[in-house]
């Protein structure tokens, strides 16, 4: 079956669901959602250095015990998946 393409009403529908600041962080970061997600950290080599469920609202996420670099912060629920880049200081 084939999906049709996401229009861009979709994709702004999509980005106005999560916020992710600041960026670039230091000991932690602020994640507002509007709907639950399943989050996952990963670093630069494809390890998941921390997995939890984020409720709507505001959540934070502790990176103290992480070294500074790049990072993906993947978010995923049934509709939606995104991946934002982060840099900790």
């Amino acid at each position: 079956a084939v999906k049709p393409c996401t229009g861009i009403s979709e994709l702004n529908t999509a980005e106005d669901q999560i916020r992710v600041y600041p960026n670039p962080h230091q000991d932690e970061i602020i994640i507002e959602l509007k709907e639950e997600y399943q989050c996952m950290l990963i670093d630069y080599t494809g390890r998941v250095i921390n997995e939890q469920k984020l409720f709507v609202g505001k959540n934070t996420l502790s990176t103290q015990e992480n070294s500074s670099g790049i990072y993906f912060l993947r978010l995923r629920n049934e509709t939606h998946s995104f991946t934002v880049k982060l840099i900790k200081e």
